[in-house]
């Protein structure tokens, strides 16, 4: 392809990008001259400022960790401000843009270009004890190469190079001028932080120079090492990039665990299910009044309860074989990284096989995060704490879909709740990526000073959005593998479905089944039949409440067992047998009166006891008549005469 044709191209995608994403400055079409001598001037100034990073941490960086955690957080400010005195007070300061000026603004001419930019150097952030040590560490410890790697390649002068860049393997010139403008920045404000650091305490030892460049993590985690993925996506912006999918693995694998054990409990235990079945009833789009004010006329009727217990079902096991999918699938990805290592390669295409899985990977994800955010949008509009700021247009309800708005003026009024709704718009999500909102999100919820916005968020809710924190992770690593937007894929779309249709095949499957109708209300409702008071003393009463809602749990399922063999041939655990483990569902059994019991045995204890008592008296006595016997001297025979 001739050089004018690809920067026509070129020049339309940008275009395209640049309508819709204000966090991306308009890269330019420059000659080779001058876009190789910008190339050369922003990376020497990266590879300065990372030696000099680098020389400072050799010496210092156990003794600064030191200090700058028993720093105050005003102390903090000092040292960051120093270092960069226009950044941003909150946490991602391109949301406060956002919410701040009009979409028209923010893509024509932000006034906060560099909350777009930088939006992870921010006082919030960097104030707290981990992030700015992570940041030198990992970025002055590491080659700059492994954030961000490039090298300028004349259109012509390699056969598919332009292929290469519609791949994601690379990117437009202009673009990686500006990824290289955006390292320089962040590399500078670290060696001002640096520098500046040893300044506010000359008391600070100079440690031995230390020739070696390896990172040193533990300093930085020392006493505050966590493991939970929260944590792990907030530190990612400071963290070193990198694919980690045996992490991965285990968060699906545990996640596949957690589907499981919630099928069983739903067949097992009649609390657990009476619970599921409120909570997700209190989480319907029916529960949203009007308008007017009026209830929805399908609320509490039996084609509400038939079609929130047909739900509860589909959800249980479509959920647990999509989290076993991606497992299976993450599984395949590890073993083809390891048999393919030496091939991958970050300036060279994926080989051919480990693409192709990582293609089908990523459509599985994107399948469930599609579902995931739907289910999200209905529960948290309809959360009891949360429905109040939303109203239902459609009183007519067909199947589970609703048409509900917002009140008027009540969203700008709103902060927390704008924070939530991010997750609602796709092209918010396509902007910032699932991770980042998901996990501001999260943040926001737990903020120590939203307690009462924090009430507001069901648990329910919350588990929700967890889901949606690890399928944002696994987005975020996803796209470590290119730092392009790839534009074409080794396997077609229609493939990719396709296949995702065959691993998917019992969903389909039940769907099917349950499309031909069954009525489920008069065996799951009222949910009191399911009352289960274990945490009552066990008694003939209690134990007959106990059987009796555990039979009401069985009669529900053997309908939904015989409904799906019925239209599907086979019992759905039968369909699962390769998958799901096959467990004993534990009943209560029949009362036996205790402490009768106790009292016949206490009864003969004590006969056994005084039998024991009488057999030992005996005993003994024998002993001592016997040992008496022995002992009594014999008495001698006078045969002189008699005594006088």
């Amino acid at each position: 392809m001739a050089p004018y044709d690809a920067e026509e191209l070129m020049t339309k995608f940008i275009d395209i990008r640049t309508k819709t994403i204000p966090s991306l400055s308009k890269p330019e079409f420059l000659g080779r001259a001058e876009t190789q001598k910008l190339a050369t001037e922003r990376a020497n100034a990266v590879f300065t400022h990372r030696a000099a990073i680098l020389a400072i941490l050799d010496r210092y960086e156990e003794t600064l960790g030191k200090r700058w955690r028993n720093k105050s957080i005003e102390l903090r400010r000092k040292v960051l401000m120093s270092a960069y005195p226009t950044m941003p007070s909150h946490h991602r300061p391109d949301f406060e843009a956002i919410r701040t000026e009009s979409p028209a603004q923010t893509i024509l001419a932000t006034r906060f270009p560099e909350a777009f930019s930088l939006p992870s150097l921010n006082m919030e952030d960097l104030t707290k004890p981990k992030s700015l040590l992570m940041l030198l560490n990992s970025r002055g410890r590491h080659d700059p190469a492994l954030f961000d790697y490039g090298q300028l390649v004349s259109w012509n002068a390699r056969p598919g190079i332009y292929q290469m860049m519609w791949q994601g393997i690379g990117i437009q010139p202009g673009e990686g001028l500006i990824v290289l403008e955006i390292q320089r920045r962040i590399l500078d404000f670290l060696q001002r932080c640096a520098e500046d650091l040893p300044l506010h305490d000359t008391r600070i030892p100079v440690q031995p120079s230390i020739k070696t460049s390896e990172p040193n993590a533990a300093t930085i985690k020392q006493g505050l090492m966590s493991s939970s993925l929260l944590e792990e996506t907030m530190e990612a912006p400071y963290s070193v990039p990198g694919l980690d999918l045996d992490r991965l693995g285990s968060f699906l694998s545990a996640k596949r665990d957690e589907a499981e054990d919630h099928i069983w409990s739903l067949r097992e235990d009649p609390s657990y299910f009476r619970y599921c079945i409120g909570v997700s009833s209190e989480h319907q789009e029916v529960q949203i009044a009007g308008v007017d004010g009026s209830k929805h006329p399908m609320l509490g009727t039996t084609k509400f309860w038939d079609f929130l217990l047909k739900q509860a079902v589909l959800d249980a096991y479509m959920v647990f074989a999509s989290w076993d999918d991606l497992y299976q699938a993450a599984n395949q990805l590890i073993s083809l990284r390891s048999q393919y290592a030496s091939e991958i390669q970050p300036s060279m295409p994926l080989p051919t096989e480990y693409d192709v899985a990582l293609c089908h990977f990523s459509f599985s994800v994107d399948q469930l995060v599609e579902g995931t955010l739907t289910i999200y949008k209905r529960a948290m509009m309809a959360s009891p704490g949360l429905r109040g700021h939303y109203a239902s247009r459609t009183q007519n309800w067909k199947g589970n879909t609703i048409e509900v708005v917002a009140k008027a003026n009540s969203r700008k009024k709103d902060k927390f709740r704008w924070h939530l709704e991010q997750l609602f718009m796709l092209d918010q999500v396509s902007l910032h990526g699932l991770e980042v909102l998901s996990d501001n999100a999260e943040r926001v919820i737990l903020d120590p000073g939203n307690r009462v916005d924090r009430a507001r968020v069901s648990p329910y809710v919350a588990s929700i959005l967890s889901d949606l924190s690890l399928l944002g992770e696994i987005r975020r690593q996803l796209g470590l593998l290119r730092p392009g937007i790839p534009m074409t894929e080794p396997i077609r779309c229609a493939d990719q479905l396709k296949a995702f249709i065959q691993r998917m095949e019992l969903n389909g499957r039940l769907k099917t089944a349950f499309e031909e109708g069954i009525q489920l209300s008069a065996v799951g409702t009222p949910l009191a039949k399911f009352t289960y008071p274990l945490d009552k003393p066990l008694n003939a009463k209690t134990t007959r409440i106990l059987q009796e809602a555990e039979r009401n749990l069985d009669r529900f399922w053997n309908k939904v067992d015989s409904h799906i063999i019925q239209h599907g041939g086979t019992s759905l655990h039968t369909k699962l047998i390769n998958i799901i483990r096959i467990r004993e569902i534990r009943r209560t059994p029949d009362w036996k009166d205790v402490n009768s019991e106790v009292r016949k045995l206490d009864k003969a204890l004590e006969e056994l006891s005084v039998k024991t008592t009488l057999l030992e008296l005996e005993a003994r006595t024998e002993n001592t008549v016997s040992h008496t016997t022995q002992q009594l001297p014999v008495p001698k025979v006078k045969t002189r005469g008699t005594a006088s």
